[in-house]
């Protein structure tokens, strides 16, 4: 009896040892269990760091930040205005303002007046915002309808935003209602909204000049009158008008093309004449060599920044100065609806 009490003890001792090495392996077992093959792919640090430095490597170098830097600058000019080979061809004084293949718009009649509406504070006057206050003055109450600088605004946007202005091939004069002739310069970059273009403008009427913040440049100013002597002498001057001969926009910009390009070869040989015989006294305007490498003179548009009258029909604004008078559509237009039209078709001509 107590030999098979001793088997029994023994037994249960065996087991009890046997559970204990399952649940705690001997120190001989870890080491084995370390050095055993993983199923597991083997992750190196230094294997996955290698392309990710030769990605930093490739964003770090010196060719790659010279090309971001011009894809942006090149951006950049796209968006704000005028690019780089367009800057080339702006012209650098008043002698090449009057040469080269260029369209010179003139907006007549643009309605830029201020108004004082307290005490050192002045806005631009609107016929939205100064309703009432038109309509207290009997003689100003004419001007409800034609307080529109929104017209001016959207002529500017049209005009600067094209790629014909882009390429340094456009000039822009404004002409005021109450005779202020303003010189626009082609990199301006017009305000989006009406509210912050009506600030440019009292702050230009009042200093009678606009600089960029960055360059210093003159970006809008006042000049003195009349906008004659700014165009080209010779130069065709075209008002454009609901009464006037109806045309073919496209055929007729590309008969002035040409028409101006056999003028400024005359003129050429002229003025090769005249500074050979030293007692002649004759002006010819100075030509510069554009883009195609031969010489042109600008062609000048007329354009009434207004909703209903025709300043290309009335004395003071266009009727002075302008050759011929034409009609592009046989439907009214609205001014910035026709400088769009002008700028395409010169697009097109000229292959911008």
């Amino acid at each position: 009896m107590k030999k098979s009490m001793k088997k029994l003890n023994s037994k249960a001792g065996g087991s009890s040892s046997s559970t204990k090495s399952n649940k705690r392996p001997s120190n001989d077992d870890a080491p084995q269990q370390a050095s055993a093959p993983s199923s597991k792919p083997n992750k190196s640090p230094t294997a996955g760091a290698q392309p990710a430095a030769d990605f930093e490597q490739l964003l770090s170098g010196p060719a790659l930040k010279q090309a971001k830097k011009g894809s942006l600058a090149s951006l950049m000019d796209k968006i704000n205005g005028t690019n780089r080979e367009g800057r080339q061809l702006l012209p650098r004084n008043a002698e090449e303002r009057k040469a080269g293949e260029r369209v010179v718009v003139v907006l007549e009649k643009c309605f830029l007046e201020l108004v004082q509406i307290r005490k050192g504070a002045y806005e631009l006057l609107n016929s939205d915002d100064h309703k009432t206050l038109l309509m207290k003055n009997e003689k100003r109450r004419a001007d409800i309808a034609e307080a529109r600088p929104d017209i001016t605004h959207q002529c500017l946007m049209t005009l600067l935003d094209s790629p014909l202005n882009k390429k340094g091939k456009l000039l822009i004069y404004l002409h005021t209602a109450q005779n202020v002739l303003i010189e626009v310069h082609p990199s301006l970059r017009v305000p989006r909204t009406f509210k912050r273009f009506c600030g440019l403008m009292v702050e230009l009427l009042q200093k009678n000049k606009i600089r960029a913040a960055q360059t210093n440049e003159i970006l809008m100013k006042v000049i003195a009158n009349p906008v004659e002597k700014y165009l080209p002498p010779g130069g065709r001057k075209v008002g454009l008008s609901v009464a006037g001969e109806s045309v073919n926009a496209r055929d007729y910009c590309a008969m002035l093309a040409a028409e101006q390009k056999a003028i400024s070869g005359k003129s050429e040989e002229n003025s090769s004449k005249a500074k050979a015989d030293e007692d002649s006294d004759a002006e010819e305007p100075t030509l510069v060599e554009n883009s195609t490498g031969k010489g042109a003179l600008p062609i000048t548009f007329v354009i009434g920044a207004v909703a209903h009258c025709d300043p290309a029909s009335e004395s003071g604004f266009g009727l002075d100065y302008i050759s011929d008078k034409i009609s592009i559509s046989p439907f009214g237009l609205s001014a910035s609806c026709v400088c769009s039209k002008l700028c395409h078709e010169f697009e097109h001509l000229w292959n911008v």
